[in-house]
Parts: structure tokens; sequence; C-alpha cells
């Protein structure tokens, strides 16, 4: 699941003039906590420190101070890792208004795999166009091309066949955007119930028979056309240097998080079992690399009327193993 893959940052690239991140400095608590040369950090002055830090400088570790501590190669990535993450959840999760830019992404059907990779690049599209990404099933043409997808139940409100036919919500496994949610609501739900079930090329067509023109004129329907490559211009500035396979792996773990019952079932499952009672060789709390971030989603607040130690995104980390792994592959067809 994406929030069991390891984000591993480019310790060895050179520094690189990065922009300085505003976002970072509203609401990120690693950089009103991490102070670089008595200024409060950026991420062109965070990659700088780590730059140097990794290179065996003697003083880099003396001038950047990460809660209260000289920072670390370890303690760096995370600042970075924590800033990415504020990133995503400040758009991902922004409130959804009326002239909120969408881009609406019909679900695969061509494997766990394939799937989740088509709509982790929706959500990168969706990011680099300023827009929230809202998913749908396939279209009415997929399913009278494919009954057995019309068979399974895949509909509005749980648009992958995968999570419907196990019995489990969409947002079990996917990280639902603010509209997305905004959207199943009873009041606006007739909007992806007629996406769902048109067979029109664009939204805009779609949202204007059904009299949303204001919606219409922000919203766009994605097409996986996968000729057309992504390149390091859909990455924000401010993190570009770290390349697309960091981006991706920042994009996957803020998005695909197992939770509630899937979490449960996951956990429960035959397969874990070894993972739930590691040896000591590989307890969790054994030394991590200092190169792998810490989950998404993890960080926990009080807030009036909430529980204590509730998720500060509202979202929580997803399932994972208690276990680093030394690698990760992934293969696919035509590598």
């Amino acid at each position: 699941m994406g929030n069991s893959f390891p984000i591993v940052y480019r310790a060895s690239q050179p520094p690189h003039p990065l922009d300085s991140c505003e976002f970072c400095m509203v609401g990120s608590a690693p950089t009103r906590n991490t102070i670089i040369d008595g200024q409060s950090a950026t991420i062109n002055s965070l990659r700088q420190a780590l730059a140097r830090t990794s290179a065996g400088a003697p003083a880099a570790s003396r001038t950047t101070i990460i809660d209260g501590q000289s920072a670390t190669v370890g303690s760096l990535h995370q600042a970075l890792a924590n800033a990415v993450e504020a990133h995503l959840h400040a758009r991902h999760r922004a409130p959804c208004a009326p002239k909120t830019k969408l881009l609406f992404a019909r679900m695969d059907f061509r494997g766990v795999g394939n799937d989740l990779n088509s709509a982790i690049r929706a959500f990168a599209c969706a990011l680099a166009q300023d827009r929230q990404v809202v998913f749908l099933p396939p279209s009415r043409e997929s399913m009278d091309k494919y009954p057995w997808l019309k068979e399974l139940g895949v509909s509005w409100q749980s648009p992958w066949h995968w999570l419907h036919r196990a019995g489990l919500h969409f947002d079990s496994l996917l990280v639902a955007s603010s509209c997305q949610l905004e959207l199943l609501t009873p009041e606006r739900r007739h909007v992806l119930m007629a996406l769902a079930e048109a067979n029109d090329t664009d939204a805009e067509t779609t949202l204007t028979r059904l009299g949303e023109s204001t919606l219409a004129k922000v919203s766009r329907l994605w097409r996986p056309i996968w000729r057309v490559g992504l390149g390091p211009t859909v990455i924000p500035s401010a993190f570009r240097s770290q390349g697309l396979l960091w981006w991706f792996q920042a994009l996957g773990s803020y998005l695909i998080r197992a939770r509630g019952s899937l979490r449960q079932s996951l956990n429960s499952h035959e397969a874990m079992k070894p993972f739930r009672t590691p040896p000591a060789a590989i307890a969790e709390d054994g030394v991590r690399s200092p190169l792998v971030a810490e989950h998404f989603g993890q960080t926990t607040c009080t807030r009036s009327g909430q529980r204590s130690g509730a998720p500060c995104d509202g979202i929580g980390v997803g399932w994972h193993p208690r276990v680093w792994f030394d690698l990760g592959l992934m293969t696919s067809d035509g590598l």
C-alpha cells in the first residue's frame, strides 16, 4: 500500500537554489520548530543544511536546530517529508468552494497496481493544474463493454470495483479530496450521479446540461493518456530538484492509506502473522535508516471537542507492516 512505501531523499545532491516556501511557514510544524542559522527554515535552507550535514560539515548540525536538538541527516529528511505532507494536505483538503477547480478522474479496472498508479497519476495532474481530484467509476461505455463491471455494482458512491466487491468504502484506501466529500453529500450527490452515468468526453457538457454552469467552468475530465509523460514541471518548484521518483513516492504515501476495516483486515490476515510479532533483529524499535521518513498522517493533536491524540490532519496514518524493509521493488508488464 502507498503508505508503506519508504520515502527516500537524495542526500548526495548538491544544494539547489529553491524557491522560498511560504506554506512551510504557515501551519507546518517542522518549520516552526526548525531554526537554521538563527532563521526559521525554508525548503531552500533545509536542503542546503541537508547537503552540508550529509557531507559531514562539522558546523552544519550545530547551526541547524530541530525541536531544540542539533539536526541530523534523519531529522532533516523528516523535516522535508513533513513539509511536502503539509503542502499536499493544504491543497487536497482545502475547503471546497464554488470556484474550486476540479479534475474528475475515472477509476481504472486493469489490476490493483495499475489502478492505483492511475489514481496517483490523476492526483499529480490535479495538483499541477491547481485542482482537486474527484474520482468517478468507469464510464457507461466501459460498463457496457465489460458486463462484469456492471455486475459488481460500481457507482458514484463506490467507484472502484476492488473495494466495492469487498464491501469497503472508497475512503478506506484512497484519501478523498474535500470536494469529493462535498459532492457525496445529499445536497450535491446529483452531480456525481450524473457524471458517473454520462458518456460525454468532457465534464463541462454534462454539468452544463445539469444546470451547474459555475462548476462547469472550473471542471475538467481527466483522460489517462499514457504516452504523454509527466515531467519535472508537474512538481512544485520548491520540491522540483528532489526529482519525479521522490515526488510520486510522496503522492502515493499521501493518497493511498489503508484505514478502518481494511486496516483491521490487513492486520489480521494470516500472511501478516510474521510481522505482528517480528523477531528481535527487525523489531519495531530497531534503528531505521535515516533516509526513510515516517509515515504520513501519524502526527496527533488534541483539539477542543476531539478525543486526545486525534490525527492532526483528520485522516490518520495508513496501515503498514511493523518492520522496515531494506529494498522495495515494483514490477509491471513491459519493464
